[in-house]
């Protein structure tokens, strides 16, 4: 049984991690700095998911056969930021880009093909057109059960529906700091409390993670003045990595899991308006953050390893690790080197043992086709002063070269030392 993770990094390759056995890992794609993934999403869960990578091309890839395969691709002409699904799968799946672009995309009844049903634009009156240019940033974007939710750089949080694709609720600024000063605006991260039942016409609860160090949440059915009703600053950093789930039946019960560009990761209590836990999250910015599913079990021995009833958050940073933590025992369960540096990351539902397993840690891809997977056997040490490369030992010394360069160093070192003291002495005497 395997708990598996897919990650994508900035070198366009997907990899499929399993996490309970030392971090092995296969990839798959062709390599290229140009294609960095943007976005991962699922299609249907633990099946099919979709990804979208800077070149404009966004791919559904199947998950069958002990193996990744794109099924199917689609060019869009815009450079996609990221990829969300939508929680009704009829709609299909949103692009967006940095620059304001919206684009839906769904599959065709055949399943083979990909179809663009609407395609949207943000301009700064704060509405969406059909026609022109985006030219609202776009920091983040999710999905709730009839809409959307974005925001970005002087572009504060906006709730979209998706029937009429039209700017259903928009939030404003908070007030003016102690200098009555405007406060910038940045949203860099949100999500959905209730993904599955928030609603964009009806209400929603959703939670913004800001780059002036804020978490901030809106409760679009109560707040009339359409400012947050929780405001906290929860560091020194721009917000980089959110999650949230309920704690409760209030709209304040929440729980939220923040990482930031220094690498700090915390969680935070909205009802209390307090820190419960700090977690060691590296010394490099959180990309990504994702409580494990309610099925999924890290396995291995020790009181340290427990499942989500326990608590169990996973991360990913540009210091190329993906992290499991045990939120009660507040201890790390899982410290995975990935050789590059990652960018988004999907978790299976479930500890899967039908679709999904693990090639031998042992096998390697010789032929150098980048369409074949490669196998990684999880040796972090192994590969933690090198950049991303395949070849990593091309040019370089074996360690029994450089054990006896050092030795001959050190010998040479020792006889200078003692040829300095005898000249000395001699020095002395005379």
């Amino acid at each position: 049984m395997a708990t598996a993770a897919i990650v994508g990094d900035e070198n366009g390759l997907l990899k499929l991690v399993d996490i309970n056995n030392e971090g092995a890992y296969t990839s798959y794609g062709e390599q290229s700095r140009e294609n960095s993934v943007t976005g991962l999403c699922w299609q249907d869960q633990d099946a099919a998911f979709w990804s979208s990578k800077t070149d404009g091309s966004c791919e559904l890839w199947r998950v069958a056969d002990s193996a990744l395969t794109c099924a199917a691709s689609v060019q869009l002409n815009f450079s996609p930021a990221g990829i969300v699904r939508c929680v009704d799968r009829n709609t299909g799946v949103v692009c967006y880009s940095s620059t304001g672009d919206i684009q839906i995309l769904k599959l065709k009844k055949s399943g083979n093909g990909i179809s663009s049903k609407a395609s949207y634009h943000s301009n700064p009156t704060g509405h969406l057109t059909e026609a022109g240019k985006g030219t609202y940033d776009i920091s983040d974007c999710r999905s709730c059960s009839d809409g959307i939710g974005f925001g970005g750089k002087e572009n504060d949080l906006q709730l979209m529906d998706l029937a009429t694709g039209a700017v259903v609720w928009k939030a404003r600024n908070v007030a003016n700091d102690f200098l009555s000063l405007r406060q910038p605006i940045f949203v860099n991260r949100l999500a959905f409390l209730h993904p599955e039942t928030d609603s964009v016409s009806s209400g929603a609860l959703v939670v913004v993670g800001t780059g002036h160090k804020q978490v901030r949440l809106y409760d679009t059915r109560v707040s009339s003045t359409k400012k947050p009703i929780v405001n906290l600053e929860v560091g020194d950093y721009r917000v980089s990595g959110l999650v949230c789930e309920s704690t409760g039946a209030g709209a304040t019960d929440v729980k939220v899991g923040v990482g930031d560009t220094a690498g700090n990761m915390t969680i935070w209590d909205l009802s209390l308006g307090r820190r419960l836990w700090t977690l060691d999250g590296g010394n490099s910015s959180v990309r990504d953050m994702q409580f494990a599913p309610q099925e999924v079990v890290v396995e291995g021995g020790g009181d340290d390893v427990a499942g989500v009833n326990a608590g169990v958050l996973c991360s990913i940073g540009l210091d190329r690790r993906l992290r499991v933590f045990n939120l009660e025992k507040r201890k790390l369960l899982r410290n995975v080197y990935l050789k590059s540096r990652p960018s988004r990351m999907l978790l299976f539902s479930k500890s899967c043992s039908g679709n999904v397993s693990f090639a031998s840690c042992d096998s390697d891809n010789d032929d150098g086709s980048d369409d074949e997977s490669e196998v990684y056997d999880g040796d972090e040490d192994r590969f933690s002063e090198y950049e991303d490369s395949d070849d990593l030992n091309s040019g370089s010394e074996s360690e029994d070269d450089l054990d006896r360069g050092l030795r001959a160093g050190e010998s040479d070192h020792e006889g200078e030392e003692q040829q300095r003291k005898g000249k000395d002495k001699r020095q002395r005497t005379n």
